[in-house]
């Protein structure tokens, strides 16, 4: 028989996702430069400093591996853990229920993901502290291993200096966006990266325009041996896509804002489309 706790706990859950949701859309529309997912802990430490951040530790958890973040202007913390922590599902429960009054178990129809994969560290960057957040198990599945992998190959082989921002591919999973598959058509693809812009711009971001590029990149980056050859033609810009999977062509510098993988040639404004890739500064 199932109590009433447990009725209770999916409506507490449901608001924690439309919080989640809704404040990280605040916190990009208007606090991009600290719209963190992983970031040293001496950076985090000198950010609260200068954002007048609280940083406290979550009980019963590793004081020295998971931090609570407090910012200014929001009503509810963030959990960040180590990159070498491993009970961080258990330590996001303990999060849900100190902050969000959960009494139960995360249902196992819910990842804790990591804003930035654990495979960017491999282990090698202890110092490192990630942001986390809940997201749909299936929608979480429809990345894959595999893609992440191949979306994030820069970042895991190159040297981390500074923090990242949070991608994309982490709207899409908290907006409960799930990826087309890799085996659909170039016509299914396109249709998925306009009604996917469209849901995004209904969720607060900017236009539809904006991301309508911006998503093909991510679908074509991710996944390997799939061609494109693309112009989109807007009141805004003219675009050509095409594929290039070159890395060593893919750190690209503009206003201080470092952009590790862009898997398209630009002719037009970069921080334009700063969302769609986890930007790594440095800061």
């Amino acid at each position: 028989m199932i109590n009433n706790t447990y009725f209770e706990d999916i409506e507490k859950l449901r608001g924690f996702l439309n919080y989640q949701k809704e404040s990280l859309v605040y916190e990009y529309r208007n606090n991009m430069t600290t719209c963190l997912s992983a970031t040293t802990k001496e950076r985090l430490f000198s950010h609260a400093k200068q954002f007048n951040w609280k940083i406290t530790s979550l009980p019963k958890t590793n004081p020295d591996k998971v931090y609570i973040i407090k910012k200014e202007n929001v009503k509810y913390p963030e959990i960040w853990v180590s990159s070498t922590y491993t009970k961080y599902r258990e330590a996001f429960n303990k999060y849900l229920i100190n902050y969000f009054d959960f009494q139960q178990k995360i249902p196992r129809n819910y990842h804790v993901d990591h804003s930035t994969p654990k495979l960017c560290f491999k282990n090698n960057y202890p110092e490192y502290f990630i942001r986390l957040f809940l997201v749909d198990r299936k929608v979480n599945c429809s990345f894959g291993a595999t893609y992440e992998k191949t979306f994030y190959q820069f970042e895991s082989n190159n040297k981390h200096i500074g923090g990242f921002h949070v991608s994309m591919i982490e709207f899409l999973k908290i907006f409960g966006i799930p990826l087309v598959p890799k085996n659909s058509n170039e016509k299914e693809r396109d249709k998925w990266a306009l009604k996917t812009s469209m849901q995004l711009e209904e969720n607060g971001l900017e236009e539809w325009k904006w991301h309508y590029p911006g998503l093909l990149d991510v679908v074509y980056f991710g996944y390997k041996n799939l061609n494109i050859d693309k112009t989109i033609i807007t009141d805004l810009y003219i675009e050509n896509i095409h594929q290039k999977h070159i890395y060593d062509n893919l750190l690209i510098r503009r206003n201080s804002i470092f952009t590790p993988f862009l898997p398209v040639l630009r002719d037009i404004d970069y921080q334009s489309y700063s969302v769609y890739f986890s930007i790594y500064m440095s800061k």
